[in-house]
């Protein structure tokens, strides 16, 4: 299983360089259910964020590569990998959008080694904390993620209901935790149990499913949708004070750390010309 999650993701790393150039590509990191254990070999797609680092032109003319390639895997099936320029990741961190925030946690990524330092100082080394300064935009966002994936079915399908349950359960993890690495490394017979809801053709076939259990994910995350900030924090014990610390240090952090990471790349640049 491992090797076909690296091999796979090696390959849209190769193809992000080949398409984009090896010193404009920061790493590439699997998202969605990969990162829950939920992978199942030789069924499961790998998809995948590249980070992008802009040159002196995208700056200069404002230019953002923000873009989704479609590559075939070994079963024929479309995997996706999204491109998306270091200032909109900053911009899908702050929203608290689930998908990237677990671009912070994956342990599956691939990283550029000559950005490697720079992603570790000023990103990996503030991962929990750029969550925690977001708690209530990434349960409110996951909640939301959850009931529009909810909406979209009609009879059974087992890989959205598998979803529904993998962010009620996310969620309800982080709000006792605290912790959103702990809160994605489900337990054995959790995994096992969504696994088999989501490979189930039929209700009468997932044996692990319960009704019960499923419509009380929905109310939870119809309730966490309808909190304001204020009565979220109160109800579920956060620290108000250090999630706005948080918050405003991992702003500082991760622009920064952006402009570090550029900076890197363009004086690599002004070397070449001075080169040539």
């Amino acid at each position: 299983m491992l090797k076909e999650i690296t091999e796979a993701t090696q390959k849209h790393y190769d193809m992000a360089c080949e398409k984009y150039g090896n010193k404009h590509i920061l790493g590439v990191f699997p998202y969605g259910s990969i990162n829950y254990g939920l992978y199942i070999k030789g069924k499961s797609d790998v998809d995948t964020k590249a980070i992008y680092i802009p040159d002196f032109e995208d700056l200069m003319f404002n230019k953002n590569i923000n873009r989704e390639v479609h590559l075939t895997n070994r079963l024929g099936e479309t995997e996706h990998c999204e491109v998306k320029d270091i200032r909109d990741m900053i911009y899908n961190y702050n929203k608290a959008n689930i998908n990237f925030l677990e671009t912070l946690f994956t342990k599956f990524k691939i990283i550029n080694p000559i950005y490697e330092t720079l992603w570790n100082k000023y990103f990996i080394q503030y991962k929990n904390d750029i969550v925690l300064g977001r708690c209530y935009e990434m349960c409110k966002a996951a909640a939301g993620q959850a009931l529009h994936t909810a909406s979209q079915i009609d009879g059974w399908n087992g890989k959205k209901i598998s979803n529904v349950l993998r962010l009620y359960y996310t969620i309800n993890r982080y709000i006792d935790t605290k912790d959103f690495n702990n809160s994605i490394q489900f337990d054995e017979d959790l995994k096992n149990k969504l696994i088999q809801i989501k490979t189930s053709s039929s209700h009468d076939m997932a044996l692990n499913f319960n009704q019960n259990e499923y419509d009380n994910a929905i109310s939870f995350c119809k309730i966490i949708i309808s909190m304001n900030k204020e009565n979220f924090y109160n109800f579920y014990h956060f620290d108000t004070d250090y999630i706005n610390f948080c918050q405003r240090l991992t702003n500082l952090v991760m622009q920064t750390g952006a402009k570090k990471i550029v900076s890197f790349l363009l004086d690599g640049e002004k070397e070449n010309e001075e080169i040539d």
